[in-house]
């Protein structure tokens, strides 16, 4: 055989041994099954602390929306979209053909209402119209804090706080650019008990209850109602009658207290890791 042919050969062989040997050590990505602890909150009614539904021609029915039931709640949803650019493992950018910046996108989905909210459905049996106006609606947790109920103006600053809190702990994200009008929009087709509300004689209406806690977020929500034994929702100085100025000489308490139970449980999940 050719000397030059015969060392071609053998210097392919050895490149070709080195390729084998070195794809052998590459870290490869393999799953890897995990568990983690899921806690989920319900919030139950009980009737024995609770006020009467119904009182001096007024019935009120409430109950208590939180992160774990939620998804009942469509209109009080929002699709939140957004976006982060792709990246190698050193982080230098993925480009597309064309030379852009390759991205991904996701939906988050986020309740427009702090929560815990309240539906609550009001029945007017007097004869006069109930006004809210000097009505004070708030929420009490078991260590005797009173938070109070937001106006329905108060919710855009809510909105703007809770999607900072959401994306800004991780720059990466963009948001879609149509998102804040989005939800601005949500919330004017949703009816909230503040001071504005009013309810004819005979009629009944449904409003949601959003009170300010200060939390932001779902998992500062789960947080802050795990962290109490009993939530009540207050109702005070309804006005059950009127005189002929349409000013209140009678006013009527409502109160609803819940119970906050915690059910853990393990899920298990796969994760993809570098072995």
């Amino acid at each position: 055989m050719n000397t030059n042919i015969f060392k071609a050969l053998n210097s392919i062989l050895v490149l070709a041994a080195v390729s084998i040997t070195l794809t052998g050590c590459l870290p490869k990505k393999v799953p890897v099954e995990k568990t983690r602890t899921i806690s989920t909150v319900s919030m139950n009614l009980n009737t024995k602390e609770s006020s009467s539904e119904s009182q001096d021609g007024i019935t009120i029915k409430a109950r208590a929306i939180n992160p774990d039931n939620i998804e009942q709640y469509a209109s009080l949803l929002a699709n939140i979209d957004y976006y982060w650019y792709r990246t190698y493992r050193d982080g230098s950018h993925v480009l597309n053909s064309d030379g852009s910046y390759a991205i991904r996108t996701s939906t988050l989905k986020m309740s427009v209402l702090p929560l815990p909210a309240f539906e609550v459905k009001i029945t007017n049996s007097t004869k006069h119209v109930l006004r809210f106006s000097n009505a004070v609606i708030a929420v009490e947790d078991d260590k005797g804090n009173s938070y109070d109920a937001l106006a329905k103006g108060d919710l855009s600053d809510y909105l703007t706080e809770s999607i900072q809190a959401h994306f800004n702990h991780n720059k990466k994200y963009k948001l879609g650019k149509n998102v804040e009008s989005d939800l601005q929009s949500k919330v004017r087709n949703i009816r909230i008990l503040d001071n504005n509300l009013k309810v004819l004689p005979g009629k009944t209406v449904k409003a949601y209850v959003a009170i300010n806690y200060g939390n932001y977020t779902t998992e500062e929500a789960k947080k802050f109602i795990m962290g109490n034994a009993t939530l009540t929702l207050g109702l005070y100085e309804l006005p059950s009658e009127v005189n002929q100025a349409g000013t209140a000489t009678k006013t009527t308490n409502f109160n609803f207290v819940y119970d906050i139970k915690v059910k853990d449980s393990i899920e298990k999940y796969t994760v993809y890791e570098y072995k």
